[in-house]
């Protein structure tokens, strides 16, 4: 009896050491209390992660730009970028992070949330997750007291208005951020002061003092850099060969 005990003993140890333990699951939740709004309105969006022992996670963040503008947010949240930590010993059960947005055009816009580095408190990695939340935008009109208002584009609303564009008859507004697009190559994010106001643009690392500002119409089309000549207040198109 003694021999078996010892053999089961040894093989529960045998199995431990030849099967690692699995990481722990994590449980992200993206919600917000304002599934239904008018265009001008705040929505917020709280974004929950459950888990085990959680000390970081990390991930990115992606809504509708011709529906919804980033206003703030708290918990080690950025524009389009999560970075939450947890200082407490041991780690945590639960992160927490709010984002707010500005609604600027009618339509059904959804934030996606995905967290792909989630570690304990001993460094090790936890189960990485997603999740998304749907928000139903209003035209003003809809309201019944204003049946003339109409949805201002929303580049008129957070875009500047260009002017000296070449190459195009569209008429065409600066973004006023960058952040969330695909940099050219040899370019990093910079500020510029474009017809008095400060906007998001791409200087170029090397010395020739490159300056691009991105650039579409009010419904999002016709994008594209433009090479920003402060010197004649110019805008001409950018293109990479």
């Amino acid at each position: 009896m003694k021999t078996i005990k010892l053999f089961l003993i040894a093989a529960v140890f045998m199995t431990a050491l030849v099967f690692p333990a699995a990481a722990f699951a994590s449980d992200l939740a993206v919600e917000t209390s304002t599934p239904e709004v008018y265009v001008g309105d705040t929505v917020t969006v709280t974004v929950t992660l459950s888990g085990a022992n959680m000390a970081v996670a990390s991930g990115t963040f992606a809504y509708d730009y011709n529906l919804l503008t980033y206003a703030a947010s708290t918990g080690g949240v950025s524009n389009g970028r999560l970075d939450m930590v947890s200082l407490q010993s041991g780690g945590t059960a639960n992160m927490t992070a709010v984002i707010e947005f500005t609604a600027t055009a009618a339509g059904d816009a959804t934030i996606s949330v995905s967290l792909d580095n989630i570690l304990d408190y001993d460094g090790q990695a936890l189960d990485t997750c997603e999740g998304s939340v749907s928000v139903t935008i209003l035209s003003l009109g809809v309201l019944g007291t204003d049946t003339t208002t109409e949805t201002i584009p929303p580049f008129t609303l957070d875009g500047v208005a260009a002017t000296g564009v070449y190459g195009s008859d569209a008429e065409l507004y600066v973004w006023r951020s960058v952040l969330n697009l695909t940099l050219p190559s040899g370019f990093e994010d910079t500020e510029v002061v474009y017809n008095g106001q400060e906007v998001g643009g791409a200087a170029s690392t090397d010395e020739d003092g490159v300056i691009l500002l991105y650039l579409s119409d009010s419904a999002g089309e016709h994008a594209g850099y433009y090479v920003f000549d402060s010197d004649s207040n110019s805008l001409h198109p950018y293109v990479s060969v």
